[in-house]
């Protein structure tokens, strides 16, 4: 959720469980919005203790080691305890994640995976896997027409290089000239 005036936050009911659902947005790769996501998370803790259910901290992209044979596929747990179950640095990290100090250092999704890993809330993949899309853009384009649309992705991604020093999101500049990659985004994240 990033209207473009940086990440916002908005709470909307899950007619189907009954829950809400905190939407929370995140600059990716920055520190933006790592307080909410911390204080959120923090906050449902005894609500969801109270009430018998548990929270799930669903994420558009990971960085988990998987086995060559697993393809994680969307709506499947990440599994980050169990890939980095041997690693005495993401216990110390899960543990730090407690330290606004620490925090003010780390981007908003390693907030949100380090709390839901603290709080033993489960982390979901609620996006496609890249390369079924690329499957799917190669399987309903011509070769012009992915000639065409990758253009007008450097074109952009030029342009914006030399106007902002920023990050960019590639995925981004992906979604003016591929439309049905922001529909099926949208698919995923409904």
């Amino acid at each position: 959720l990033n209207s473009g005036e940086g990440p916002s936050y908005c709470v909307l009911s899950n007619p189907t469980s009954g829950h809400d659902v905190h939407v929370i947005g995140i600059d990716y790769n920055k520190t933006t919005n790592n307080e909410k996501v911390y204080n959120v998370l923090t906050g449902m803790e005894e609500q969801c203790k109270f009430e018998g259910w548990k929270p799930q901290v669903l994420m558009e992209n990971h960085n988990c080691p998987m086995p060559r044979a697993d393809i994680l596929q969307t709506g499947d747990i990440i599994p980050y305890s169990k890939s980095f179950a041997s690693h005495a640095g993401l216990q110390k990290a899960v543990s730090a994640v407690q330290v606004e100090r620490f925090r003010g250092r780390i981007s908003g999704e390693v907030v949100a995976v380090l709390q839901a890993l603290r709080l033993k809330y489960n982390i979901m993949f609620c996006d496609r896997p890249h390369w079924m899309t690329v499957d799917r853009l190669v399987s309903h384009y011509s070769v012009q027409q992915l000639e065409d649309g990758v253009n007008e992705v450097v074109e952009s991604l030029t342009a914006t290089a030399e106007e902002d020093s920023s990050p960019v999101v590639m995925e981004n500049l992906l979604l003016p000239p591929f439309p049905e990659l922001f529909q099926e985004r949208q698919r995923v994240m409904t």
